[in-house]
């Protein structure tokens, strides 16, 4: 959801950008720096108050917002180095902005789309606090918080927090291999050789 919603944005705030979008940059990269403890709080009393407690929903509607910052923040940059030249003659071809996006961008663009795709899942892969907060059953709750959930005030299960924390790599550790190449290309696109 969050690449759907990001790349277009990105795409915008690269190509099409004024002097009344930059303030909307800013805002969109200042939610990225702020502690995400700090938005505990109105995230909890928002999906409590729209009945999504305790369900997988509540936490996707969560995660969006972080990690479509980090998608529009990673890509926007990439977007902005791609010659303008390209653009144009597909316009001439007769491509509409979405056709340009759609057909002569993004397959230009697609080892940075899968790095920043790559790093929007580690984030929510890996995210504890707010699994924590906004869920209260095993039905609803991640990976993370099941494995903290092995220890407790008389024990510490090793065995099954191991076991199961090499069960929660697994997937991670297969997405980075089959996204290995794409995740070089796309981390030194735009280097410069010294």
């Amino acid at each position: 959801i969050s690449l759907a919603l990001g790349i277009p944005a990105a795409y915008g705030f690269a190509k099409y950008a004024t002097e009344k979008t930059k303030p909307v940059f800013a805002a969109v990269t200042a939610v990225r720096m702020v502690p995400p403890v700090a938005m505990l709080i109105p995230f909890f009393l928002i999906i409590r108050n729209i009945h999504l407690s305790d369900t997988l929903l509540g936490l996707i509607i969560t995660y969006i917002p972080f990690e479509l910052t980090l998608i529009i923040w990673m890509l926007k940059n990439f977007f902005g180095q791609i010659p303008r030249e390209v653009e144009e003659a597909a316009e001439l071809d007769g491509l509409s902005a979405w056709g340009i996006l759609l057909k002569v961008v993004l397959p230009m663009s697609k080892s940075s789309v899968g790095v920043a795709g790559l790093m929007a899942f580690l984030f929510s892969w890996n995210e504890f606090m707010f699994a924590l907060s906004l869920t209260s059953t095993k039905s609803a709750q991640t990976l993370t918080v099941g494995i903290a959930g092995y220890v407790t005030s008389f024990q510490t299960f090793w065995g099954s927090m191991s076991a199961t924390g090499i069960l929660f790599m697994i997937p991670a550790f297969i997405l980075t291999f089959i996204f290995q190449k794409d995740l070089v290309k796309g981390l030194t696109a735009g280097a410069v050789k010294g």
